[in-house]
């Protein structure tokens, strides 16, 4: 079975081979570029959620988690530096969730910033997987954007604290990265293969005459001879031997002749 590329020119197969070459070159460093981003973004994730859990969980240990906040405090109270007051927020879009030893969501703040709660998701979490974990970062899987999660339980053993933040923005991020991949790999996929064809057809521009010059001993003229090309070329080595060929073709012709 003839291949469907049987029938295309030299010149328009070797432009495909390239765009093909340049296109796989581009996915894999896609690719390879989503993945150390991916990577990156997630130690990074993991030293932010350290850091909260490091100054969180003592506190949660000695006063819980408030429900609501304190309203009726005036500015400097607030402002105070007050460890047995229970922790009211953390930064950014982190949440902090205390669950007690039924598994049961006893306060929870901070995630605002998500779109999916998380607390639907930790109540998968036994206190074996806590103490497996031993107090490293671990994903939660979930429809939409997964969670990078820190749990510890407390000493009393009544409950477990959870620090977890969505990879919702790093997920943002990639996206975003992956269209700007996408068009730039585009734009440069199109140049090489109109810049390609031009070198190509450069390249080729020998075997043009060496096709002349065929019409014309086939019309009977023996004496037609191809240029000279550098002979250090595959084109240069086969105009080489063609030309010795006409030439021992020519004599063998005039020898019949006489």
């Amino acid at each position: 079975m003839n291949s469907p590329f049987s029938s295309w020119s030299l010149l328009n197969r070797l432009t495909l081979g390239v765009v093909l070459l340049s296109a796989m070159g581009f996915i894999a460093s896609d690719v390879a570029a989503q993945t150390l981003m991916r990577s990156y973004l997630t130690q990074q994730m993991d030293s932010e959620l350290l850091s909260v859990a490091g100054g969180s969980f003592p506190r949660v240990e000695r006063a819980g988690i408030a429900r609501e906040a304190r309203e009726n405090q005036s500015d400097d109270e607030r402002n105070e530096d007050q460890p047995n007051v229970p922790l009211q927020r953390v930064p950014t879009s982190i949440s902090l969730t205390l669950i007690g030893p039924a598994g049961i969501v006893l306060g929870q703040i901070g995630g605002d910033l998500n779109s999916t709660e998380i607390t639907s998701y930790l109540q998968s979490i036994t206190p074996e997987q806590v103490i497996e974990r031993a107090n490293k970062p671990f994903t939660i899987d979930a429809p939409q954007s997964d969670f990078r999660v820190i749990a510890q339980r407390l000493p009393t053993g009544l409950g477990t604290v959870v620090v977890a933040q969505s990879f919702e923005d790093i997920d943002r991020t990639l996206l975003r990265l992956q269209g700007l991949f996408i068009l730039i790999g585009l734009a440069m996929i199109i140049f090489i293969a109109l810049a390609s064809r031009k070198v190509i057809t450069v390249g080729l521009r020998p075997l043009a005459t060496v096709e002349a010059t065929a019409e014309r001993i086939a019309e009977g003229d023996l004496t037609a001879r191809l240029p000279d090309v550098k002979p250090n070329t595959e084109v240069g080595r086969l105009v080489s031997t063609l030309n010795t060929m006409l030439g021992r073709i020519e004599e063998s012709f005039s020898a019949r002749v006489e």
